[in-house]
């Protein structure tokens, strides 16, 4: 068992209060470019990724666009947490939580998005803000992903230094 019964029933009670939004699923470890392939850019076709923000798509942003992650069942909570910090601060935040817990994997957070969206009638996790994640883009700032609206999931990276409400970080609570 990679979770104990007593993690999980603490994640379970935290759901059921509201603290918090765990969501446990297996991830393939798919990176980014391969999950826009498989789910597409059209905003005809939900879900997608938005058509719009393709910045990411350019090969000179191929070394983390294509990195995959690890595959295997993860616990992720989805509660926005640690918002108006900046990137450093949130990661002494996350340390002070202790060590069963870390930044959730971008290429994570996109296929659970994608998941729970197609198997829970169009659910929307990170509708109105994005998970500043590890990956860093060409231009050497952290990639954030999420803002899943209408218009599809997005992948950005234009914070590096000004933390505001839309960046949040999405927990991985690790194996027991």
């Amino acid at each position: 068992m990679l979770y104990s019964e007593d993690i999980l029933r603490e994640c379970a009670e935290a759901n059921a209060s509201g603290t918090a939004n765990w969501r446990f699923a297996y991830a393939t470890g798919l990176n980014l470019r391969s999950q826009c392939k498989l789910i597409g850019c059209s905003h005809e076709k939900q879900p997608c990724f938005d058509p719009d923000w393709t910045w990411w798509l350019e090969s000179h942003q191929d070394s983390w666009a294509k990195k995959p992650a690890l595959p295997g069942y993860r616990l992720l909570d989805f509660t926005k947490r640690f918002s108006y910090l900046n990137w450093d601060v949130q990661g002494k935040e996350i340390a002070k939580l202790g060590d069963q817990f870390e930044r959730a994997e971008e290429q994570t957070v996109a296929e659970i998005c994608f998941s729970t969206f197609l198997m829970n009638k169009e659910e929307r996790l990170l509708p109105n803000w994005y998970h500043w994640g590890k990956l860093r883009s060409a231009r050497g700032r952290h990639v954030c992903v999420g803002h899943f609206d209408r218009l599809g999931f997005n992948a950005y990276n234009g914070w590096a230094v000004f933390p505001n409400d839309n960046l949040g970080v999405v927990l991985s609570r690790k194996f027991a």
